[in-house]
């Protein structure tokens, strides 16, 4: 029994060195969409509603914010014109 737990080790501490050998890689990728999220409206018209924001803005670049409250940094606007 001894021998099959050692054995049992060996062979998973060496599956797990190979796998170490690929690259960590974190968030989206390069042309990767982010898959639906949907969310409960807690403002606005559509409040107490479930909505995809993600859904909703496409393919058009948008800045989503997630907060656990409002603070006062977060009530803050900031704009960016294209040039």
């Amino acid at each position: 029994m001894p021998r099959r737990l050692v054995s049992l080790f060996v062979l998973l501490s060496s599956y797990g060195l190979t796998i170490a050998d690929e690259p960590c890689k974190s968030g989206l990728q390069p042309a990767q969409r982010p898959g639906p999220y949907s969310s409960l409206v807690a403002v606005g018209p559509q409040r107490g509603q479930q909505h995809c924001y993600v859904c909703e803005a496409a393919d058009r670049p948008v800045v989503i914010v997630f907060a656990r409250s409002l603070s006062e940094p977060l009530t803050r606007r900031r704009t960016c014109a294209a040039g």
